[in-house]
């Protein structure tokens, strides 16, 4: 018996983009200073902890210890900027997104795909996103008797931009189909959405001439970054 299920599950990496290069800029002159203040501030504690070593061994030859405070200033500038660096990137973003600086769309997306040639379609889009890259996971339904994962996708570029006061966030993509017998074994494809709150509307192409291309209509329902069953459920997925 045929049934609707999950069919294809598309993934798309995305190892480095750019959510607002001016924030980007800022950012990294922000940590930069923060970093050589750091260095600044710890330079006397260090030369002090050297000088009270130095006269503690008093019968040992050590006098490098008092120039400890000089040495360790490259590494107190390294590993405040790393650990400045990861905690923007992981979390501390989410502040600048908070104040509309960047715009954050982690979470679970459904709705559904509309085209000529697969009609209209449950779709799931599950978003990691991070400061400086991004993990999107698409699944959708088919109806089928074979559930197992016939694709996969790698990202080739993701833009989210301003233009108008409207957020748009576009990706493209290359298509490997895992049936070495199929004709389409190799495509490429592009998606383009305008972002209304919590809410993508847009399109896609898939640059076939099959009719693979339609509209995309999706709605935040959770933060959630995991796949779970529970997200096939009718309640979850807007409609037209």
């Amino acid at each position: 018996m045929v049934k609707w299920f999950l069919k294809k599950e598309s993934v798309m990496n995305n190892s480095f983009y750019v959510n607002n290069f001016k924030v980007l800029v800022y950012s990294i002159v922000g940590i930069t200073i923060f970093s050589i203040a750091t260095c600044c501030v710890l330079y006397e504690p260090l030369n002090n902890a050297s000088v009270f070593l130095n006269n503690f061994f008093i019968n040992e030859n050590i006098a490098w210890l008092s120039k400890i405070g000089c040495c360790f200033q490259p590494l107190t500038f390294s590993a405040t900027f790393t650990v400045l660096w990861i905690l923007l990137n992981n979390c501390l973003w989410k502040i600048f997104a908070h104040f509309g600086w960047l715009t954050d769309i982690n979470g679970t997306w459904c709705g559904f795909l509309s085209s000529p040639r697969f009609g209209e379609r449950y779709c799931v889009m599950i978003v990691k996103q991070k400061y400086t890259s991004i993990h999107v996971t698409c699944y959708f339904s088919e109806k089928s008797d074979d559930g197992s994962e016939s694709s996969y996708s790698t990202g080739f570029n993701f833009n989210i931009t301003n233009e108008n006061d409207k957020k748009i966030i576009s990706f493209s993509y290359k298509n490997v189909n895992k049936n070495n017998d199929s004709p389409d074994i190799y495509h490429l494809g592009f998606n383009f959405f305008f972002l209304n709150n919590n809410q993508m509307d847009g399109h896609y192409c898939t640059f076939r001439n099959d009719r693979t291309y339609g509209s995309m209509r999706l709605k935040k329902i959770s933060k959630e970054t995991k796949y779970k069953d529970s997200i096939w459920k009718k309640e979850n997925f807007i409609h037209k």
